[in-house]
């Protein structure tokens, strides 16, 4: 299945799909409201999402990646990193720390966008909820 909000970007993965045979879910969606999602995925790609979300939206973003990721996916994350006081789309070690509350960091790739930007790639693990953590 793939999301974007971008009715073009939705059109233009359709098309090379049909061209290459290949049978994909493509919809128009908001990533802060998947409720249409039910089922869960072994993976879960974001490549310039997460940066770009008001941290307003970051808590209802984070929960649904939680609650599509399946127990044993892996969620990869390409993101701008930018200091606090920055503007414009990144992430800030905050953000990350957020992101540390449901899944386990396992690697960190460091680089630049276009040789400019710091940037990272993130590969995470859903971190499982244990039965005496649901209890307190």
């Amino acid at each position: 299945m793939g999301v974007d909000f971008a009715q073009h970007a939705i059109h233009l993965a359709k098309k090379k799909a049909k061209q290459n045979s290949v049978n994909v879910d493509f919809r128009v969606g908001d990533v802060t409201n998947l409720d249409f999602i039910t089922n869960s995925f072994d993976l879960i790609l974001d490549i310039g999402c997460f940066h770009s979300l008001p941290p307003a939206h970051h808590e209802k973003y984070i929960g649904n990646i939680n609650r599509l990721l399946s127990n044993e996916g892996t969620y990869l994350l390409y993101v701008f990193c930018k200091k606090p006081e920055a503007f414009g789309p990144g992430v800030t070690e905050a953000d990350l720390q957020l992101l540390s509350q449901h899944f386990i960091l396992l690697d960190r790739q460091y680089g630049t966008d276009r040789g400019i930007r710091p940037s990272s790639w993130l590969t995470f693990q859903k971190k499982l909820v244990s039965e005496s953590d649901k209890a307190n």
